[in-house]
């Protein structure tokens, strides 16, 4: 079997931290733009990008897009396709350019011994929001805090993968104080 091209997907920016651990910021996988601007589900895509994700034995997608950035049934769509692939998927919608409210972050850190044996097991996880760096580098950076990591290496971290990561002020303020 041809392996997949990482180039080919929606996967922005792979995150291979000091300790090893590997954390893939990921666009909404499937998400596609027409011309005109508006967005639709490409089945190809999707299961491209599902594909190079489970090649790379990640074990979760963390979702943090809202419902109304995305095509309808677009949750549903990703859900659907990541069962083909033994690929859990989390939703934790969170406002673009935004930081989570007190319920996502609270879910979010009821995650972290997953993530601890996750990462000690050598799996990989995935962050995903709508484009792939604001929300996606800040919850990375906050993987990485629950590593070991301070902040603010952390956020250097997920900045050197992908420079427009962690897009806002607050999002870098959120990240570091984990």
């Amino acid at each position: 079997m041809q392996k997949r091209k990482l180039a080919t997907t929606s996967v922005r920016a792979t995150i291979e931290a000091p300790k090893g651990e590997t954390i893939f910021l990921t666009g909404f996988p499937g998400l596609d733009i027409w011309r005109d601007g508006s967005s639709f589900m490409n089945p190809d895509t999707l299961e491209h990008t599902l594909g190079v994700l489970e090649e790379h034995n990640t074990a979760v997608l963390y979702v943090f897009t809202e419902p109304h950035e995305l095509p309808e049934n677009a949750e549903e769509f990703l859900k659907d396709g990541a069962k083909q692939f033994d690929l859990e998927v989390e939703f934790l919608p969170t406002e673009d350019c935004g930081v989570p409210d007190a319920p996502i972050e609270r879910q979010w850190s009821l995650g972290k011994a997953k993530r601890l044996g996750l990462f000690a097991e050598k799996k990989r996880i995935s962050t995903v929001c709508h484009y792939g760096a604001g929300r996606s580098g800040m919850f990375a950076a906050s993987a990485l805090v629950e590593q070991g990591y301070t902040g603010q290496d952390a956020v250097k971290i997920v900045k050197t993968a992908l420079s427009n990561a962690i897009s806002t002020p607050s999002q870098q303020a959120w990240a570091k104080n984990q």
